[in-house]
């Protein structure tokens, strides 16, 4: 195989990893408060949503929050919405949505794959008040903290794959979000501090070293320097 053939391999490869990498990663259920478990479930491509929104707009319809809207936009980019259910209820309780993006540098220069870089970023998260202080916005944290451990591994089979002997120069995970509100700054602000923890106890991705932690990309949008409280809970 020549090397132009070789390298042409690897660009394929690589634009395959990076398909993986960026679909999610769905637990079947998540612990909420006194260790009750939530189920989840995707919404997806062509999946029919409106009685989801009827749902949740029925819960309650003098709403100010967009859910339609949010639950659309998720719907059309990144490509899907994750909902969360208590047990026994068919109510849904809550969603969550969020993208990850993965940047491979081009391969071959030296040897070396010059950068590999992930991004995860909480885009909106939204609970219906009915289901409030009953611990699905700490679910929604977990869904968010095991997208680490998918990541690193599907990164670790690269590792192996037809790139094994390549070194990046550098991997980099990242956690991106623009908080509106200060309770949408708390979630956040847990969500960094769970996906931190996974990535830092990783210490390798395979056969190449895993980053030191997870780099805070964070627009706090000045709530991390108020005092007065916010009733919101979205953030986007």
């Amino acid at each position: 195989m020549t090397e132009e053939m070789s390298m042409g391999y690897e660009f394929d490869y690589l634009r395959e990893v990076r398909r993986t990498l960026e679909q999610p990663f769905l637990p079947e259920r998540v612990s909420g408060l006194g260790g009750a478990e939530y189920l989840l479930s995707v919404i997806s491509g062509d999946m029919p949503y409106d009685d989801i929104v009827a749902d949740f707009e029925a819960q309650d319809p003098d709403s100010e929050w967009a859910v339609r809207e949010w639950i659309a936009e998720a719907i059309f980019y990144p490509g899907f919405v994750i909902v969360a259910r208590a047990p026994g209820d068919q109510r849904p309780a809550g969603f969550l949505t969020f993208d990850t993006r993965v940047f491979v540098n081009d391969a071959g220069t030296g040897g070396h794959l010059s950068w590999v870089s992930t991004t995860l970023e909480p885009k909106t998260v939204y609970v219906s008040p009915a289901f409030r202080g009953m611990g699905f916005g700490d679910a929604f944290v977990q869904v968010l903290a095991r997208q680490i451990p998918w990541l690193l591994e599907r990164l670790s089979e690269a590792s192996h794959g037809s790139v094994k002997n390549l070194r990046p120069e550098q991997i980099t995970f990242a956690m991106e979000a623009e908080c509106v509100s200060e309770e949408g700054l708390r979630f956040i602000e847990k969500a960094f501090a769970a996906c931190d923890a996974e990535l830092t106890a990783a210490g390798r991705v395979g056969r190449w070293i895993a980053p030191s932690g997870l780099e805070d990309a964070i627009d706090r949008g000045g709530f991390d320097e108020k005092d007065e409280p916010e009733t919101s809970i979205h953030f986007r």
